[in-house]
């Protein structure tokens, strides 16, 4: 910068002073390259895969050096998990994880699904956190945000005379506890989402629920549901039994319910337990903490066509919201029994 003569493409004159400023300033390059590259393949980063059940599973990587298959060797190592047979999604825009590429080559600010499956990677379909104050009503798949509806004893889900939450406000509230968060809710409130998400013949239903659940009446709880009263209740739990409900199809008003030694709303322990629902094949099969609870066959009503409310049925008015849910997701594939364990 001091010697404006040497600023040229062309040949200038020799002059040991430039010179050898320019040779140190090519050394100190080389110097700052070398200790970058070191320090770049040692930075480390904690990296917590979620299966499809919400359980992490953290590993210690080297994103500058390490691969996505590193990352499935780790896993296995660590927690037992077959490393052939995993597949990695990110949260956000569910991108593949290429097991050849550098894991540094992704965002991972969104975190990172874990599917534990060969076959083509399941599409999730809706996920609500339920974990940001603000808005408990976003779904981040989709980026949109429903409406929390007051259900009262004259309205149903198009009728006019239902309040928005917002008039309302004590029947939804933050819930946190063993380092899970979610949404309490009460009354017979229900979430009605922006838009529908459509079920296609095969699915998986994955919630956690925090016990213990008070039964103010004896009605049914129910988790999700489709756009008329009662017409495609995914997972319904009432005493002792966890089932679907269903008026709609060739069987008329339909209650199927499992009795169960499992599961009991009343007397599950004290704590955070995982619910879960598979739908393949004309049948529902039913999964507490993991455990396969029991199955029962439906028709085709209950596993293709629209979801619509969260939380409650469409109706509401003779149901109880169904209380404490965290990080509920849904995916357009049957998870194995070994994928709802992990």
């Amino acid at each position: 910068a001091s010697r404006p003569t040497l600023d040229t493409e062309g040949d200038v004159p020799f002059e040991r002073g430039a010179a050898e400023a320019l040779k140190a300033a090519i050394e100190d390059a080389t110097a700052l390259q070398a200790y970058a590259t070191n320090r770049l393949e040692h930075l480390s980063l904690m990296v917590a895969p979620v299966s499809m059940a919400g359980t992490e599973y953290p590993v210690l990587m080297r994103p500058a050096v390490d691969r996505v298959s590193d990352m499935a060797s780790q896993i296995w190592k660590q927690h037992g998990t077959p490393h052939n047979n995993l597949r990695f999604v990110l949260q956000e825009g569910g991108v593949l994880m290429n097991s050849n590429d550098l894991i540094f080559d992704y965002d991972l600010s969104s975190g990172i699904l874990m599917v534990v499956l060969s076959d083509p990677v399941p599409e999730q379909l809706l996920r609500l956190t339920f974990d940001d104050p603000s808005d408990f009503a976003l779904d981040s798949v989709s980026g949109l945000s429903g409406t929390w509806l007051n259900n009262n004893d004259e309205g149903t889900a198009s009728d006019s005379s239902r309040s928005s939450i917002a008039a309302a406000g004590d029947l939804v509230e933050s819930f946190e506890e063993d380092g899970r968060q979610g949404v309490r809710t009460r009354g017979r409130c229900v979430l009605q989402l922006a838009q529908p998400v459509n079920l296609s013949g095969r699915w998986t239903l994955s919630v956690w629920t925090h016990a213990p659940h008070v039964l103010e009446h004896p009605g049914y709880r129910c988790l999700l549901d489709g756009p008329t009263t009662e017409s495609r209740i995914l997972l319904a739990l009432h005493r002792k039994k966890i089932g679907y409900y269903c008026r709609e199809g060739p069987l008329g008003q339909n209650a199927n319910l499992i009795d169960s030694d499992i599961y009991d709303i009343e007397n599950l322990s004290e704590g955070w337990h995982h619910l879960a629902a598979v739908g393949a094949e004309g049948r529902i099969t039913y999964y507490v903490d993991g455990q396969q609870v029991g199955s029962k066959q439906c028709t085709d009503v209950m596993l293709s066509g629209p979801i619509c409310f969260v939380g409650n049925s469409a109706r509401g008015r003779v149901n109880e919201a169904f209380s404490v849910m965290s990080d509920l997701r849904l995916f357009s594939a049957a998870a194995l029994p070994e994928q709802i364990r992990a």
